[in-house]
């Protein structure tokens, strides 16, 4: 929607090193990706064995552990 990237592109332009630029670098990907398939999601789903709960930009992000859960 070209309302989103006007806002964002205003608010972009109120400086350099500002919150809404680091904020603006996380998002890109989300922004401009083309959307993954069902059979993508699921191959990852399949792949991974957990997802990250803790920890500051990791929250959702899939982890695949290559050791038995015993050893932890």
């Amino acid at each position: 929607d070209a309302h989103v990237w006007k806002a964002m592109e205003k608010s972009l332009l109120r400086g350099d090193n500002i919150v809404e630029g680091h904020y603006a670098e996380r998002l890109w990907g989300a922004l401009i990706a083309t959307p993954l398939q069902a059979f993508q999601i699921e191959s990852l789903r399949h792949h991974s064995t957990r997802v990250f709960n803790e920890g500051a930009g990791k929250v959702g992000a899939l982890r695949r552990d290559y050791y038995d859960d015993d050893e932890e």
